[in-house]
């Protein structure tokens, strides 16, 4: 790190479709606007909300079709996914395996607001032992429909077990959550030490050669689920890693 600190982000002013305004909001839900009126700030609301709307009716779907509790451990394997890439990509850009509270706030500040107007509302503060993260708004529960809100706390869970797992020095709590009723989220990050520490080069003993992080979560579910015959295993893998196009979960 640079002797100067980093400043944390603290406000959305200026921030495409951070402020839409209710009436505003109520026009682009029900494409209620002429071509020549769409604004940047219209778009970047419209695409967040949209992210939103996808995770809200495909746990809604896969709790009526499979039961609820698949549902909910769908959403830990999504923060599991996201949170184990998003951390390693910090780990690799500072090439420390323990980011440390200012790292930390670098990275929940670069994740938040290159996901949107909603996202744009989670504020970073840190000190020598910890960072915190509050927020008041969620692209994984503002406008929740109803049924539906409560799959963010599932999803945090697997955010907290992907970064724990990555880094032995952190502690993950979960002091607030709108999902309980709280006004706000606040996320704490506890470093045990508070500064960096060896290397993200120990956490890559067993990756693949290319990175690919679908390829270590194949090659597990293939270790468990077939019948143990090499050949085959490594036949059905190679024909997987043919196919499969990883887009943002590839480190």
């Amino acid at each position: 790190m640079s002797e100067s600190r980093y400043v944390p982000h603290q406000d959305v002013e200026g921030y495409p479709g951070a402020d839409i305004s209710p009436e505003r909001a109520e026009r682009i839900r029900k494409l209620d606007l002429g071509i020549e009126e769409i604004t940047v700030d219209d778009i970047v609301y419209n695409v967040s909300r949209n992210g939103s709307s996808i995770f809200y009716l495909a746990l809604k779907l896969v709790s009526e079709a499979c039961g609820e509790e698949v549902a909910r451990d769908i959403a830990r394997k999504i923060g599991y996914t996201a949170g184990r890439s998003n951390y390693r990509k910090m780990q690799k850009r500072f090439g420390v395996t323990t980011l440390g509270p200012e790292r930390t706030a670098i990275y929940e500040d670069t994740v938040h607001l290159l996901s949107g107007s909603d996202m744009a509302y989670c504020f970073s503060e840190y000190d020598d032992e910890k960072c915190v993260v509050r927020r008041t708004r969620c692209s994984f529960h503002t406008g929740h429909p109803p049924g539906a809100g409560h799959y963010c706390w599932f999803l945090n869970e697997g955010f907290k077990q992907a970064y724990e797992e990555l880094d032995p020095n952190l502690e993950v709590t979960y002091e607030k959550s709108m999902t309980k009723g709280d006004t706000c989220c606040e996320h704490v990050f506890r470093y045990r030490n508070g500064g960096d520490s060896g290397s993200p080069g120990a956490q890559d003993e067993g990756r693949s050669a290319s990175g690919r992080i679908y390829e270590v979560q194949l090659d597990d579910s293939l270790r468990v689920d077939l019948d143990g015959t090499r050949r085959r295993r490594e036949a059905l893998l190679q024909e997987r890693r043919s196919e499969a196009k990883p887009y943002d979960f590839d480190d």
